[in-house]
């Protein structure tokens, strides 16, 4: 979409069927973008960046795609951005079933 000072701005859309993992799906999304990009050798500097460093032709500054397991093995984000959240829909269910009982 646009092509910043300091940033690259680009648009990905897709379905994702379970909200509450939008934080940890997002991370990984943005991580695959660039692993994919990095991995087929494009380079997307900002207009900015100067290098100093005298490089072969041949030879890219573009960092090695990780081999980061999906966020699934560790604490999620959203589990503790949404716990607090979580926490108040319950105790808002059971205002609720008291105010019913009495």
């Amino acid at each position: 979409m646009e092509l910043g000072n300091d940033a690259i701005t680009y648009r990905i859309s897709g379905v994702l069927s379970d909200v509450k993992g939008l934080l940890t799906a997002r991370s990984e999304l943005s991580r695959a973008v660039l692993d994919t990009l990095h991995g087929n050798g494009v380079e997307i500097m900002p207009p900015s960046f100067m290098n100093q460093r005298q490089l072969d032709e041949s030879e890219r500054i573009i960092p090695r795609p990780t081999k980061q397991q999906p966020a699934s093995t560790s604490q999620a984000a959203e589990e503790i951005v949404f716990d607090k959240a979580e926490q108040a829909e319950k105790f808002d269910k059971e205002k609720d079933l008291l105010k019913h009982i009495q």
